[in-house]
């Protein structure tokens, strides 16, 4: 089982590959780089920015192959933000911050935050192709918050 501040070398379709770095609650942060180096040293690869952050299926740990491990920076031990959205009232959401809070909020309160959901392995490489390759992911696209205003024509 993976620990807090493992390092995981993550395949991509292509052939090459990108990092990831295990935080709390079975949560990882994929890391801004593709690559086809292996020899990359850990401190270059958290220092690069972070792509994304998702909770992920225990299973991807079996997948990914552990490169190292880096005790977790201040920022990256908090939580990583997520909401939840009533998909019958699509007004009510609830919102976990950074700190393990929960507050009601607006919809329009969750824009840029991840949907609270668990990620299997193979979805985490297809979003961090796509990501990478300066796509929007369909995947990440169906998991946003919906507004409801502009919901009203569906």
């Amino acid at each position: 089982m993976a620990k807090l501040g493992d390092v995981l070398l993550v395949p991509l379709k292509d052939g090459n590959f990108t990092f990831c770095r295990v935080r709390e609650y079975s949560c990882i942060s994929v890391y801004e780089v593709i690559t086809s180096d292996e020899s990359i040293s850990l401190m270059e690869i958290i220092d690069f920015p972070i792509l994304f952050s998702v909770c992920v299926h225990k299973s991807a740990y079996g997948k990914w192959r552990k490169v190292g491990n880096v005790e977790l920076d201040d920022r990256l031990k908090k939580l990583v933000p997520f909401f939840r959205q009533n998909k019958f009232n699509l007004n009510k959401c609830m919102l976990q911050d950074e700190y393990g809070n929960e507050r009601a909020v607006s919809p329009s309160e969750c824009v840029g935050i991840e949907r609270s959901a668990v990620w299997d392995a193979v979805h985490v490489e297809q979003r961090a192709y796509d990501e990478l390759n300066g796509r929007e992911s369909d995947l990440a696209k169906k998991m946003k918050v919906v507004l409801p205003e502009n919901n009203m024509n569906k």
